[in-house]
């Protein structure tokens, strides 16, 4: 907040500076909201003109989908037998397709089940890990305080080499 346009009276600063500071922040703020809103009209515009082209896309494709319908609807008895023969494929084709999905899938749940489990040994040896530097850490307490008891009773013995370096301190 700039308070070097705000002029002082004799009891703090003149109600008229600060009013005038006021509306100014408030013109500058209405400002940033008016360009804000129609930045966000104009994405909301580019956003309903995309939305247009896809429907008519589709329109066009469900126009000739209409169409490739009438025409397969119009083919003469010796290609139905050919299209009995393709259906068979297709069935054929399905259910090779399907049992592939089945196998992946069933692979899929494996792995996870695996992921699972090794989230589940990560978190243990972490727990371990945790529980094991907390014990270290209450032992090496404990060694330091013995060392200040040591040093209490030896003063001018030199023990710096049994003492703790501590980065933290």
């Amino acid at each position: 907040m700039n308070m070097d346009c705000l002029k002082k009276g004799f009891f703090g600063y003149k109600k008229e500076s600060v009013y005038q500071y006021f509306i100014t922040i408030e013109s500058e703020y209405s400002a940033q909201m008016k360009k804000k809103d129609e930045e966000n009209k104009q994405e909301a515009d580019r956003y309903l003109e995309r939305i247009h082209r896809l429907e008519k896309e589709l329109e066009e494709t469900k126009k000739q989908m209409e169409l490739q319908k009438k025409e397969q609807d119009m083919i003469s008895l010796t290609l139905i037998e050919a299209k009995r023969y393709a259906e068979t494929l297709k069935k054929e084709t399905e259910e090779k397709e399907k049992k592939k999905q089945e196998s992946w899938n069933e692979m899929m749940r494996k792995k996870e089940s695996e992921l699972d489990e090794y989230d589940a040994q990560i978190k243990k040896i972490r727990t371990l890990f945790e529980k094991l530097l907390r014990d270290l850490d209450g032992q090496a307490q404990k060694v330091e305080q013995q060392m200040k008891e040591v040093k209490e009773i030896y003063p001018n013995k030199n023990m710096t080499l049994f003492e703790r370096k501590n980065p933290e301190r």
